[in-house]
C-alpha cells in the first residue's frame, strides 16, 4: 500500500487527550507520524500506510469518542518536516558581585558575625506542637 495522509476529526479537549490519541495511533502498524491538534472538533493527521478504517476503529475502541474521516490523500506524501528550534535569546550578563567588606573579603560569606543560636524548644511547655510525653 502506498503512503497516505489521513485526516480525522474528533474531540480533543487537552494536551493529555492529544498525547493519548497520538500514542494510540502510533501503536498501529504502518503509521509513520501522528499529530493531534486541540479543539472541538479537533483534527488528527496521520501519515503512513495504515488503513483509515483501521485507524478510525482503533480510536473509537480505545478513546471511546466519535471519529470521522475527513479526507484521505493517497500518494507519496512525506510527513512535514519540523522546523528547527528557534535560537535561544542571548543570556544577560550576571549582576556584578557585591563589593567586598571594608575589612576584606565578601561580607556575605561570613554572615552577620553573630553565630550563636538558641536551641529549638521541642520540649517546652510554650510549644503546642512539641512533644507531649514529658
Amino acid at each position: 500500500m502506498a503512503p497516505a495522509t489521513v485526516i480525522l476529526e474528533m474531540e480533543v479537549h487537552c494536551n493529555g487527550c492529544a498525547r493519548k490519541i497520538e500514542k494510540t495511533i502510533k501503536k498501529i502498524s504502518g503509521v509513520a507520524l501522528a499529530t493531534a491538534s486541540l479543539g472541538s472538533p479537533g483534527t488528527v493527521v496521520v501519515h503512513g500506510t495504515a488503513d483509515a478504517a483501521a485507524i478510525q476503529a482503533r480510536l473509537k475502541a480505545k478513546i471511546k469518542r466519535d471519529v470521522a474521516i475527513v479526507s484521505i490523500t493517497a500518494g507519496a506524501v512525506e510527513p512535514p518536516q519540523q522546523a528547527p528550534p528557534a535560537a535561544a535569546p542571548p543570556q544577560q550578563a550576571a549582576p556584578p558581585a557585591a563589593p567586598p567588606h571594608q575589612y576584606g573579603g565578601d561580607y556575605r560569606q561570613h554572615g552577620s558575625g553573630n553565630s550563636f543560636r538558641y536551641p529549638p524548644s521541642y520540649f517546652s511547655d510554650e510549644n503546642p506542637s512539641g512533644c507531649s510525653i514529658q
